[in-house]
């Protein structure tokens, strides 16, 4: 007789014990076979919940329906009763999946599908509606979100930060969905981070603590707005009284692991609208706390000498915004646009630090010239007033020079603007005393052997290069074909050094080649970098290669799995062998298909 099995994860059904086994001819013949499904009928976004399968016989093998509208979190847990009343001999069987709602909606889940005895049973289907619901925090595990102010300006800064508080270990992070901030300009601070763990003392507690992401916000509209809620789904580690009669286990405690989603509170914070009195005709709505200074390298020069004018920007807001000022300069000077440099750190507090712009400037001919002065203005979020600056003229005195300077500069003393600027003294060329070079009359490049020989080579340079660029496709295009051929039997080598960790008993190990050689694979077949392989677009390329659902979800499953263990390890050899033969059969129904 054949023991009941679990298409999903390719396993029998634990020992039901010695009696089950002599006595499930008789059960299964003497009554009919029946499967049924069960679940919660409505759950909250972000709610867990399990998902049940029950057999009343042992016999036969069973193929789970997919959960594709929600998150599949572990299982099937396996559990099995008897019962014998009066010699009626009762068997029931039952597989649990544990599941997640992140989706708010009505969602069906299909039927079970049961093959014994040459027949097909299936199960009903379960209807299960999603309603948009709070996630709940505890003192255990909770989101705090701190800001720098809660009351700020049209155009201020503010810095805020999530942190997740537990005070059981963080073993994984499995989504962490971190505010859009609607009617702010946000600049993430932490953008390569990963999520460092520490210490700290939160109302008199010890918690583990993760900053979640730092973010800088310059309010873009006035009014109340209102932060959204961080969304974290996190796997915590908890210490459980053991049960093992182990005197190491009693001493050192033994551990569960718990899914769990906890959100933050919504952070109003209150918007106000710069004043209308007093504002600058040409105020562009830089708002912070600034000074600026000008300088000039020289203030005598001579006529077509380069000198520099540096205007440097300070203080604290958002200098990023900072343009060059609105300046107006005497004709007979030509300005270059102004090399911008910054120097701009992002702390706690803010943004803060200056941007310089170098402008150079020649002045075409002798004389005085005035340049400025030089306004500025921004608006002082702690005065909550305008400030305006505005720095003296500076005075450029450029003399006629000397060489070829004083004779350039004579050539242009009438020129009223730049745009009429000539240089006449090369109107006339001088008489040169130095050796010629002459060439026969007559003579040109144009048709010479030389232009002939340049013009074949240049269309023989570009066959060869067409010639080279077909023959690199059609190598590209074989190389994948090998690639896939071969992907089965890179996934077995890899597979292989598994089977070979687990004999080491090298947990963490085993479950990285586990799942290198179920991705491989698929990416191997496919023709797809890794790179660009996800879930979903796994899902729609083994489906249009006439890949089964159910084998699909299978797959996905196990990828699940062993990218789970790879970071929370959990069960022993026996568990870790089952993944290991379940990742042969289920690369074999794929190859089978695809």
């Amino acid at each position: 007789m054949k023991a009941l099995t679990n298409n999903k994860l390719g396993q029998p059904i634990a020992n039901i014990g010695l009696v089950l086994l002599m006595l499930s001819s008789f059960v299964a013949g003497a009554q009919n076979i029946k499967v049924t499904a069960t679940a919660k009928s409505s759950v909250s976004v972000g709610q867990q919940f399990s998902y049940t399968i029950t057999f009343n016989t042992n016999t036969g093998q069973f193929t789970p329906p997919s959960f594709k509208d929600f998150t599949y979190l572990g299982g099937p847990s396996q559990s099995s009763s008897m019962q014998n009343i009066n010699g009626k001999v009762s068997l029931e069987l039952s597989y649990t999946y544990y599941l997640r709602a992140d989706k708010e909606g009505t969602y069906t889940i299909g039927p079970a599908k049961l093959s014994a005895n040459g027949q097909e049973y299936t199960s009903n289907s379960v209807t299960i509606k999603v309603a948009k619901g709070q996630i709940k925090s505890d003192d255990d595990l909770f989101i705090k979100t701190y800001v720098s102010k809660t009351k700020v300006y049209d155009g201020e800064q503010l810095v805020v930060t999530h942190k997740l508080y537990s005070k059981h270990s963080l073993a994984a992070f499995e989504s962490v969905e971190l505010p859009s901030y609607t009617g702010f300009w946000a600049e993430e601070l932490d953008k390569n981070a990963q999520f460092h763990i520490t210490q700290e003392v939160h109302n008199g507690t010890r918690y583990q603590v993760a900053t979640l992401g730092r973010s800088l916000l310059y309010a873009q509209k006035s009014g109340k707005i209102t932060l959204d809620p961080a969304i974290v789904g996190v796997v915590i580690r908890k210490k459980v009284q053991s049960q093992s009669y182990s005197i190491f286990d009693q001493l050192m405690g033994s551990y569960k692991e718990e899914r769990k989603k906890v959100q933050s509170e919504k952070v109003a914070i209150e918007v106000v609208p710069l004043p209308a009195t007093n504002k600058p005709d040409d105020f562009t709505g830089l708002t912070g706390d600034f000074s600026f200074s000008v300088d000039l390298t020289k203030t005598e020069v001579e006529a077509n000498e380069a000198v520099n004018l540096k205007i440097k920007v300070s203080g604290s807001g958002n200098l990023k915004l900072v343009n060059e000022l609105n300046l107006e300069f005497p004709p007979d000077i030509e300005v270059y646009d102004p090399k911008v440099s910054d120097n701009i750190k992002v702390k706690d507090n803010g943004m803060s630090g200056s941007r310089t712009f170098d402008y150079v400037l020649i002045p075409r001919h002798a004389g005085d010239f005035e340049l400025g002065p030089f306004p500025f203005n921004y608006f002082d979020s702690g005065k909550g007033k305008y400030v305006v600056l505005t720095k003296p003229s500076i005075q450029l005195k450029v003399g006629k020079g000397t060489g070829a300077n004083a004779e350039q500069s004579q050539s242009t003393v009438a020129i009223s603007n730049k745009e009429d600027l000539q240089v006449v003294g090369k109107d006339i060329r001088y008489i040169k005393t130095n050796d010629a070079s002459f060439r026969e009359r007559g003579k040109f490049f144009y048709k010479s052997g030389l232009f002939y020989g340049l013009t074949v080579g240049q269309a023989l340079l570009f066959l060869g290069f067409v010639v080279y660029h077909n023959q690199r496709m059609k190598q590209m295009g074989n190389m994948a074909l090998v690639k896939s051929r071969k992907a089965t039997k890179e996934a077995r080598k890899r597979l292989a050094l598994a089977n070979k960790l687990l004999k080491e008993n090298k947990t963490n190990e085993y479950y990285e080649e586990v799942f290198k050689a179920l991705w491989g694979y698929v990416s191997d077949k496919l023709g797809i970098p890794i790179a660009d392989l996800n879930k979903d677009n796994l899902r729609a390329k083994l489906s249009n290669r006439g890949v089964k659902e159910n084998v699909i979800e299978q797959y996905i499953s196990l990828i699940d799995k062993a990218e789970f263990a790879r970071f929370a390890p959990s069960g022993g050899t026996q568990e870790m062998g089952n993944v290991y033969q379940e990742a042969i059969e289920i690369i074999s129904k794929v190859e089978d298909r695809v």
